[in-house]
C-alpha cells in the first residue's frame, strides 16, 4: 500500500493523465503523451523511438491494471499504489527509458532544459509547473544524464524523501493548504 506522500503525488499523476477530466484515465492516456511528444518533437508516426515509448506504456497499463478499459482515481491510486510499494523500478523503468531515448533527440546521453521542457509539457504541466519542477531537478546544471533521469523517476514514484527533487517531476509535491485560519 503507497504512504500518504506516494498517494498525494498518484492523485497528482492521475489529474494529469485525465486531462479531459472524465474522471477516470484509460490506456489512451497515456499514449496521448508518446503522440505529444512525437509532435513536438517532430517524429515521423513509424518511429522507432515513438513505437516503443507506446508500447512501454501499453505493458505499463496492463501489468498495473490488467485487461481493464479505464481506471477510477480510486482504481488508479490504489493499482499503482501496490506497484510502487512492489516492483516499482521493474514496472516503470520501460517507460523511463523509452522516453529518455526518445527525448535524447542528438544521442549525447543528456536532456537538455529545451528537451525536458517538452517532456514536462506532453505529460501535461504547463510553464509556471515546468518551471519550478525544472528549478528541483535540474538546479545547477544544463540537463540530466541518463542516469540522473532515471533517478529523478524512481524518486517520483517510489520515493519517499520529502525533499527528494524527483518529487516535483509532475509538479509541486507538497499538500495543498486551504483556508487562513
Amino acid at each position: 500500500m503507497a504512504s500518504e506522500f506516494q498517494t498525494r503525488k498518484l492523485i497528482r499523476r492521475f489529474g494529469l493523465l485525465d486531462s479531459y477530466h472524465a474522471g477516470h484515465v484509460e490506456p489512451s492516456d497515456y499514449l496521448r503523451i508518446a503522440e505529444r511528444l512525437r509532435c513536438s518533437f517532430e517524429l515521423e508516426d513509424g518511429d522507432p523511438r515513438v513505437t516503443t515509448l507506446r508500447g512501454a506504456y501499453e505493458r505499463l497499463w496492463h501489468d498495473v491494471h490488467g485487461d481493464t478499459a479505464k481506471v477510477s482515481l480510486e482504481e488508479f491510486v490504489d493499482a499503482n499504489g501496490k506497484a510502487v510499494t512492489g516492483a516499482a523500478e521493474a514496472t516503470y523503468r520501460p517507460v523511463w527509458e523509452s522516453l529518455f531515448a526518445l527525448c535524447d533527440q542528438n544521442a549525447d546521453g543528456e536532456l537538455e532544459l529545451p528537451q525536458l521542457r517538452l517532456l514536462l509539457r506532453a505529460h501535461g504541466l504547463v510553464e509556471p509547473q515546468i518551471d519550478a519542477a525544472l528549478a528541483h531537478i535540474v538546479p545547477r546544471g544544463p540537463g540530466l544524464s541518463r542516469e540522473a533521469f532515471g533517478k529523478v523517476c524512481g524518486e517520483y514514484f517510489a520515493g519517499e524523501d520529502l525533499e527528494a527533487a524527483g518529487n516535483w517531476l509532475f509538479g509541486d509535491p507538497r499538500p495543498l493548504t486551504v483556508g487562513l485560519g
